[in-house]
């Protein structure tokens, strides 16, 4: 066998985030098998496409899942399976901009990635219904790096590790530091 490949769905919104499922089945087939691995196929549900968990194309898992791959020893990006119901009509083919331009200046013959090790995300009360949405922070410091590299979002919602307010016109300070 000169490579494996695995596919992967949810099941009722189960799998709402490909990622860690397809980061580990790429670092655990590389490390068992010493070939290379292909994520083929992956979605949110089995039964229904991305477009009912996603209808209005913000595309979060399909995002995950491509970098996921990429991130994680795999040759290839994660294969999202629901192109015609889904990509196309949404016309969501610049997810596959800058996953593209990151991969043309990536030396693949000498990348050898490391195995990240992160704290899962948890909710501390899962929200009703579902979950795809945008999460914006607006910095009430300059564009510097923090000393620290660390801005957490706390489980009350307020945003901790601002640590040099600004008075530039071009960063303006929200109105509240609540999300």
């Amino acid at each position: 066998m000169d490579y494996n490949q695995e596919h992967t769905y949810g099941s009722d919104e189960t799998l709402r985030d490909s990622a860690p499922v397809i980061g580990a089945a790429s670092w655990g087939a590389t490390e068992k098998f010493r070939k290379p691995f292909m994520m083929g196929e992956f979605g949110i549900d089995w039964k229904r496409g991305d477009n009912d968990h996603d209808p209005k194309g913000i595309g979060t898992n399909m995002h995950n899942g491509m970098w996921a791959a990429v991130a994680s020893r795999s040759f290839g990006t994660a294969s999202l399976w629901y192109w015609d119901g889904y990509v196309d009509p949404l016309n969501m083919y610049g997810q596959f901009d800058l996953i593209s331009r990151f991969a043309k200046k990536i030396d693949w013959t000498h990348f050898n990635p490391t195995r990240p090790t992160v704290e899962p995300l948890a909710w501390v009360t899962p929200p009703a219904g579902k979950i795809f949405g945008e999460l914006s922070i607006n910095p009430v410091y300059d564009w510097r790096r923090e000393p620290d590299a660390v801005l957490s979002v706390n489980q009350d919602g307020t945003v901790s590790g601002a640590h040099r307010p600004t008075s530039s016109s071009a960063h303006p300070s929200p109105t509240s530091s609540r999300l």
